[in-house]
């Protein structure tokens, strides 16, 4: 393979958003296939010279990657995983909800006092999975009833084959992270990861305040809140090595899994941070001159969300060759 035919392929595969390796390579297989073929019935022989020639009028590696897509319509979910996909969703929909509430002190989850500080954080924080339990009960019951309306799950209207015009792959949202994505990404990860040691190892909790006018600095380092700060940290460095691992690869990003499992862990943190708020005066002595906590806890649980949600959807979403 010539140096030219490579560079192109290889930009093509970064626009080539289906979540099926098998029928990207075969794609790039067929692009490359026929590129060769080309350049040696139109100048003969295979050069570097040939293949530019012959690839700047097979399109632009946007264009070909897009024709290509389009021959990936038929969009669906699994019956399989369609379950697993709802429930994803519900689950961290509901999950925010209560998590909204808890940043505005409406305590929905609030324990027997008799129950000691460490076992009531504790509760709060299992109870992550009593939210679970219910919208799989309320779940079951309704994806029963749609496996009985049809056989294959079609998602949304666009997807339908009548829409020829239109794919999946055209919506930002659905597409899987690509090689640049996952290198940002990489880089964003450690740095947290960096910034998470370095706090641990000097205060043995995550869960730190302190004031720049007095250099007083407020803990929160019970059992739970380190247990969950290491939580966090490992977590941390997963997504790390994750992210790292398919930027080194080229491979697409779903992780559904650890996306689920951080949504969780930011569950126990918000518990945590609302807990010592309302029940250690020092604690809310500290945060009454922090307004912007609250959103910036909102915006960070919204944008959780969003993540949550897309790397369900896309992981999910089966994209065949017609």
């Amino acid at each position: 393979m010539t140096n030219n035919l490579k560079t192109y392929l290889n930009e093509i595969s970064q626009y080539l958003y289906t979540n099926n390796s098998k029928d990207k390579e075969d794609i790039l297989k067929e692009i490359e296939a026929y590129i060769l073929e080309e350049t040696k019935n139109t100048y003969q022989k295979v050069t570097e010279d040939g293949i530019l020639k012959v690839t700047k009028d097979f399109g632009s590696p946007r264009e070909v990657a897009k024709r290509y897509m389009h021959e990936l319509q038929e969009n669906t979910i699994p019956r399989k995983r369609f379950f697993m996909m709802l429930l994803s969703i519900v689950f961290a929909i509901h999950s925010s909800i209560y998590m909204f509430l808890m940043i505005y002190n409406i305590d929905t989850l609030a324990f027997d006092n008799s129950y000691t500080a460490n076992v009531q954080l504790l509760l709060q924080i299992l109870s992550i999975f009593v939210v679970l339990l219910m919208d799989t009960l309320l779940l079951l019951p309704i994806t029963a009833y749609i496996f009985k309306k049809k056989s294959n799950i079609k998602f949304f209207k666009f997807a339908n084959d009548s829409d020829e015009s239109s794919s999946l792959s055209d919506i930002s949202f659905f597409r899987p992270k690509q090689k640049k994505d996952n290198i940002i990404m990489t880089v964003v990860s450690i740095v947290v990861f960096a910034v998470e040691l370095v706090v641990y190892a000097k205060y043995n909790t995550l869960f730190v305040i302190s004031s720049l006018k007095d250099s007083n600095v407020i803990l929160a380092d019970s059992v739970i809140c380190k247990a969950v700060s290491i939580a966090i940290i490992v977590v941390t460095g997963i997504h790390f090595i994750n992210y790292l691992f398919k930027a080194l690869s080229g491979k697409i990003s779903g992780e559904i899994l650890l996306t689920t499992i951080r949504f969780i862990l930011l569950w126990a943190a918000i518990n945590v941070i609302t807990f010592y708020r309302n029940e250690v005066p020092e604690f809310k002595d500290a945060l009454e001159g922090m307004n912007y906590l609250n959103i910036v806890m909102v915006i960070v649980v919204v944008l959780f969300l969003y993540s949550c949600i897309r790397n369900c959807v896309i992981s999910n979403i089966k994209y065949k060759l017609k």
